[in-house]
C-alpha cells in the first residue's frame, strides 16, 4: 500500500534541522579519519505548526492518529527535497475562542529513503 500524503501546509517560520551521522577514527599522530555511518546518514527533523479552526484542525490530528507514529507518510518540508516522515506526537494548544494551534514533530525515515 502507498504512503498516504499529508498535504497542510506549515506556519511560516517553522525551521528545520539536518544532521549527518559520521563514524570518526582518531590516530597517535593527529590524523583523523571520517566516514559516513551507514547508506542513510542523513537526518533531517521538522517541527509542524498548524493553527486554525477546530474543524481545520481535526482532519489533521485524524491523520497523525491513523499513523500512529510508526507509519511513514509522504510530505514534502518547506525547501527541502520530499520523503517519507513519522510523528511520534503532536500537541494541541487552545488559542482562544474556536481556534487550536497544533504542533508535531516530523522526521524523516531514514530505512526507507
Amino acid at each position: 500500500m502507498a504512503a498516504r500524503v499529508f498535504t497542510w501546509g506549515a506556519r511560516v517560520g517553522d525551521k528545520g534541522d539536518v544532521s549527518f551521522a559520521v563514524l570518526s577514527a582518531k590516530f597517535g599522530d593527529g590524523y583523523q579519519q571520517d566516514a559516513a555511518d551507514g547508506i542513510n546518514n542523513r537526518s533531517d527533523t521538522w517541527p509542524y505548526t498548524y493553527i486554525g479552526y477546530e474543524h481545520e484542525v481535526g482532519p489533521i490530528v485524524e491523520f497523525l492518529e491513523w499513523h500512529g507514529g510508526y507509519k511513514a507518510f509522504q510530505w514534502s518540508p518547506p525547501f527541502g527535497r520530499p520523503g517519507l516522515y513519522k510523528c511520534v506526537g503532536y500537541s494541541l494548544t487552545p488559542q482562544g475562542g474556536p481556534k487550536v494551534q497544533l504542533t508535531a514533530t516530523f522526521t524523516r525515515d531514514t530505512r526507507t529513503t
